[in-house]
């Protein structure tokens, strides 16, 4: 892994994660709006010249052990009925996962290892057909850009 990253601004206002900048090149709405989890805080911006396509970036506290959780549940089946599949994004590890397997729909989750014990997971809505991972890793990049460049 490079440098671990502290996103705790990010947890604070996770609709800092992405700047204007970047939300506007990806022809998204500006501000996102604050978007809550189960187990984290997150933010969601609306993207597309038809703003059809919702993108999340959330960040999980609760989760101390950093991708390993992500890993153990793995072993433990709890991605049966949907995918994990590892990959890495400027140089951090990181896993497609999800419980459910809608990436015909559009829909794209992976959770992004920041340090030993901190991720946060990017979660895209498409239309029904288009690459949802290919979206959901270009918010990875431009989040961890944004969590990088504050360090």
């Amino acid at each position: 892994m490079k440098t671990p990253l502290n996103a705790a601004k990010f947890i604070a206002d996770p609709c800092l994660t992405l700047t204007q900048t970047q939300v506007q090149g990806f022809e998204g709405s500006w501000p996102g709006e604050p978007a809550g989890t189960s187990v984290g805080v997150g933010c969601l911006w609306h993207f597309g010249a038809n703003k059809l396509t919702g993108a999340s970036v959330s960040f999980l506290p609760e989760i101390t052990d950093g991708l390993t959780r992500i890993y153990r549940q793995n072993a433990a089946d709890f991605y049966k009925d949907g995918y994990f599949s590892p990959l890495e994004i400027m140089g951090y590890p990181a896993t497609y996962n999800e419980v459910a397997d809608n990436r015909a729909g559009g829909q794209c989750g992976l959770t992004v290892g920041i340090s030993d014990q901190s991720v946060f997971s990017v979660l895209v809505q498409g239309p029904a057909k288009t690459d949802g991972c290919k979206a959901a890793v270009n918010i990875a990049k431009a989040a961890l850009q944004t969590i990088q460049g504050s360090q």
